[in-house]
């Protein structure tokens, strides 16, 4: 099966430019067409769209991710329980629940950061868009070497929006980990 996507990439200031003076002025219209546009712009670019200008041929069972490709598609029910995880540990982070926030580390991340203080000292430092968000949507996902990056746009506090790239691994136990998490700022790109 060869599937022919659209490669479509909007930034921040291109919605921003699409959105009206009165608007801007009214916080929450603003966050919500923020967010509908960014919607529609992921589910264009992941369904299949047949482009004459601009394609590229994907054959089902290969992804690919900032040059490391994979052979396997990610299973719905793996999507579904990476999503759980990231979502669960955003959720315990807003909410303040440090020790649960902790408990979605893999092993990795808990030994470099052996207390729940440690971790998260390292996340309001160095993620706090993330620990400080006011929404967010898990964008593109892939796999590669057993592990899954799954894509999340959060907007912080100043409704300015950042590109999280979370890696997760499954365990022995078959529970999905969070790995490692980089931080970009928004700028219409995508896994």
């Amino acid at each position: 099966m060869v599937i022919t996507m659209m490669h479509q990439h909007v930034t921040h200031e291109e919605i921003d430019e699409g959105i009206s003076e009165d608007v801007r002025r009214q916080p929450k219209k603003y966050l919500a067409f923020a967010f509908m546009a960014l919607a529609a712009v992921f589910l264009v670019n992941s369904s299949a769209i047949a482009d004459v200008t601009k394609t590229e041929t994907v054959t089902s069972d290969t992804f690919a991710y900032d040059g490391m490709v994979s052979k396997v598609a990610i299973d719905d029910a793996d999507v579904k329980a990476v999503q759980r995880v990231i979502g669960g540990q955003i959720y315990a982070l807003k909410s303040g629940n440090h020790q649960s926030a902790y408990s979605y580390a893999a092993p990795n991340v808990q030994q470099a950061f052996p207390s729940v203080k440690n971790f998260i000292s390292m996340v309001q430092n160095g993620y706090k868009p993330l620990y400080q968000h006011i929404s967010y949507i898990f964008g593109k996902n892939t796999s590669s070497n057993g592990e899954v990056y799954q894509e999340v746009i959060i907007a912080d506090e100043t409704r300015q929006l950042w590109q999280f790239i979370y890696t997760l691994k499954q365990q022995k136990d078959f529970r999905w980990k969070v790995t490692n998490v980089v931080m970009y700022p928004y700028k219409g790109t995508s896994v």
